[in-house]
Formats: structure tokens, sequence, C-alpha cells
């Protein structure tokens, strides 16, 4: 199996909340997938204050996103 991490976000104003999740597939152009569940897990604890600043960049011109959990998933479970 393969797994990539998932972003959700949580909004202070419900209309800017489209159901999506951010997914994290890629770092600079090469792929960001991992073999097992713990690998991605391990990586996911050692970069977590690098993925919420990404997810607050990527969300950035919606006021009052946060992130609310970071996910790590089985790449074929997400399409």
């Amino acid at each position: 199996m393969q797994y990539i991490i998932l972003i959700t976000m949580l909004f202070l104003n419900p209309a800017d909340d489209d159901g999506s999740m951010l997914k994290v597939d890629t770092y600079y152009g090469k792929p960001l997938v991992f073999t097992s569940l713990e690998e991605c897990i391990q990586h996911v604890k050692i970069n977590e204050q690098d993925l919420k600043d990404y997810a607050k960049y990527y969300y950035r011109n919606i006021s009052g996103s946060s992130v609310n959990k970071i996910l790590c998933v089985n790449r074929n479970d997400y399409v």
C-alpha cells in the first residue's frame, strides 16, 4: 500500500468550507508517498509545523482558516 498526507481545515465562515481536503503528495515537485502508515506518521510528526504552515499559506485568502487534522491515508482510498 501507499500512503499520502491529507490536511483538513476549519473555517470561521461555514460558507468558506467546500468540504475538500488538502492533499499533500508532492514536495518540491517530487512525489511524497509512503510505503507504510508508520513511515507517513513519522514524517508528519517530524514536519508537523511545516505542514501546518503550508496549509495556512494555501488557504491564506480565507480569513479565519486553521488546520483541523493532519491525516495519513491509503492513497487508493482518496480519489
